[in-house]
């Protein structure tokens, strides 16, 4: 399905497709008001974005994407989940679990793009080079992320890479990427980065990891707040129990609110990742303004 830039596309179920090309389950051309919320895409196939591909080719916007679930698609090139170009896009409250690239991004690949993703899950995804997210000629902010026991080939949850001046018509584009407040766990190698490009990351916990960082000599990457521990998933694999090592880890983002909606901190800090731990039947404090009447 292609939709166009101004479509807001909800609740929707799409799955089971499959084109030679680009975009199994959906494709965005130009896509800088269309809003994709609350959808699953599911068990789509194609050559490039099994389930979606976004492309900001002419407004270099880009789309909203806002608590989806796309799960279990397969790219037989790049991007199995999903691969944005050229784009500015915002990801929030999404699950990117068991995709599935033949080369590149098992989970989502970004391709000369700004993004923006906050509270999202990257799970479980296989490629051959960057199971959980291939980044390329590109420079996202990722908040607050749960990225956890993807794999296949050189076993990277995270790769970061230059886009070639062979492949950009303005020369050679390097990644730069910050990570705040990142589980990144179960992995055989953390973050790899190519030369050339840069990687920033503040509080982030590893664990089964044997390799947090692998980097060209010319790369550049900082590390603040970095903790090992187990993150203590519940059984659907990104949520928080009393005993994860994410607990109060993160440092201010101005994130308030977790993957579920829930508000966050609970406590002094925010935990690492994409869910805020609550106790068990602790309620949950919303504080409006305080509005002032005269009488």
């Amino acid at each position: 399905m292609s939709l166009d830039t101004t479509t807001t596309f909800s609740e929707n179920s799409v799955s089971n497709n499959t084109t030679n090309i680009m975009g199994g389950g959906l494709y965005l051309d130009n896509s800088s008001n269309t809003i994709l919320s609350g959808n699953t895409i599911a068990n789509n196939t194609s050559g490039s974005g099994g389930g979606l591909l976004l492309d900001g080719w002419l407004d270099g916007t880009g789309a909203k994407l806002e608590g989806n679930t796309i799960i279990s698609n397969t790219a037989w090139w790049w991007g199995g989940g999903l691969r944005l170009i050229y784009s500015a896009a915002t990801f929030t409250n999404n699950i990117i679990a068991s995709n599935t690239a033949g080369f590149y991004g098992g989970g989502l690949l970004l391709e000369e793009s700004n993004a923006t993703l906050t509270n999202n899950v990257i799970t479980d995804n296989q490629s051959n080079s960057g199971s959980g997210l291939y980044i390329y000629g590109a420079s996202p902010h990722l908040l607050h992320t749960t990225i956890a026991r993807n794999h296949g080939g050189d076993g990277s949850g995270v790769y970061v890479i230059e886009c070639p001046t062979v492949n950009c018509e303005a020369g050679a584009i390097y990644s730069t990427v910050v990570l705040t407040n990142t589980i990144l766990v179960s992995h055989t190698i953390g973050i790899t980065a190519t030369g050339g490009n840069t990687v920033r990351v503040n509080s982030v916990l590893w664990f089964g990891t044997p390799i947090t960082v692998s980097l060209a000599a010319t790369a550049t990457m900082s590390i603040q707040n970095q903790y090992q521990g187990d993150p203590a998933f519940a059984p659907d694999g990104y949520h928080l129990t009393v005993g994860s090592a994410a607990i109060d880890k993160g440092v201010n983002t101005g994130v308030t609110n977790d993957i579920d909606g829930q508000p966050q901190p609970y406590g002094a800090t925010s935990d690492l990742g994409a869910d805020e731990y609550w106790p068990p039947g602790t309620p949950k404090y919303i504080y409006f303004p305080l509005i002032m009447r005269n009488h």
